[in-house]
């Protein structure tokens, strides 16, 4: 982690098991850190489905509806730059907010996910994150990326953090997912002088840091550098992109436009119809797609990171089998 993320204060490591726990943690962390009660998230992020997690949460109402009374005070919810053209107002946003609803000297941490993952699979801007860290430092804040979806090779580099360097160094990354490749395990990794503010036994749990989870980790860790899949992530996401990309100019009027990092491609269409046939079409033919959130409806191409180039070219036609067979219905 050192090495791959360009930070060398990151020498803590608390593991837990899942991403929405580490997340909390997280928050705990840079709460007994900076003595300060706020939280600042994104339109559209994704955190988990705990009752604090969930209040952080923006890429769809299912994760709270009718939880809304139990939401946790002092979560900030500010405006996600969907658009290049919006960075500016986004960030503008954030000293808005400083001037008439919290000052910054009430927040702990500010949290985003480099890539949008059930909020549509759209990368986080780098001249935003850029931003966002200048106002952290600026005012004290933690600044804390969620690498749960996208860390261990899915974007075609170890972490995503790593497409942002040398401009974003993060004070705390939040880990999970690839981590134990589906074992639960996730993890909070940060500096020993942010950590070690917390007294004994404040964060744990009886199956935090499990020897089947971290046993799994480290089989899981050598098994990327062994086979080479970082690599290969990036150069079969290329490819599949490139497919993909391919096909939206055939299929203007339903593909609204194609977007990601490595093996993390979202493609998105004009309207949920068509998505949720093409989706369904794609099932027909021995595909599984999951759908996501946004601005609009998007399918996620999530392939495994071993996946071979003759398997995304499986892949490409049949999604565009299926695209034909809707457009003919």
């Amino acid at each position: 982690t050192t090495t791959t993320t360009n930070n060398n204060n990151f020498n803590r490591f608390f593991y837990a098991t899942t991403g929405a726990e580490a997340v909390e943690n997280a928050i705990k962390v840079s709460k007994a850190f900076t003595k300060r009660p706020g939280i600042i998230v994104f339109q559209g992020g994704y955190h988990g489905r705990t009752a604090l997690t969930m209040a952080m949460t923006s890429s769809s109402t299912t994760y709270k509806q009718g939880f809304m009374t139990s939401n946790p005070p002092n979560i900030y919810t500010l405006p996600f730059p969907y658009d290049v053209k919006e960075i500016e107002s986004c960030l503008a946003a954030v000293n808005l907010c400083f001037q008439q609803q919290v000052v910054p000297d009430e927040i702990a941490c500010m949290i985003i996910e480099p890539v949008l993952g059930e909020g549509g699979y759209l990368p986080t801007p780098h001249e935003f994150l850029h931003g966002l860290s200048m106002i952290c430092k600026e005012h004290g804040i933690l600044f804390i990326i969620d690498e749960v979806q996208t860390g261990f090779g899915r974007t075609g580099k170890y972490f995503a953090t790593e497409h942002f360097l040398p401009d974003i160094q993060p004070d705390i990354l939040i880990l999970a997912k690839g981590l134990a490749s589906g074992f639960p395990l996730s993890a909070v990794v940060t500096s020993d002088r942010i950590s070690d503010n917390q007294k004994p036994g404040t964060m744990g749990g009886t199956y935090a840091g499990n020897a089947v989870s971290c046993a799994a980790a480290i089989a899981t860790q050598h098994v990327l550098e062994d086979e080479d899949l970082i690599s290969n992530s990036l150069q079969q996401g290329l490819l599949l992109k490139n497919g993909l990309l391919a096909l939206q100019q055939q299929y203007p009027d339903w593909l609204r436009t194609v977007r990601g990092l490595g093996c993390m491609i979202g493609v998105e269409f004009h309207n949920s119809i068509c998505n949720k046939q093409v989706s369904q079409a794609c099932l027909r033919n021995g595909m599984l797609l999951l759908p996501a959130g946004g601005l609009h409806p998007t399918i996620r191409f999530i392939p495994p990171l071993v996946v071979t180039k003759q398997q995304i070219m499986e892949g490409l036609d049949i999604f565009e089998k299926s695209l034909k067979e809707v457009a003919a219905e």
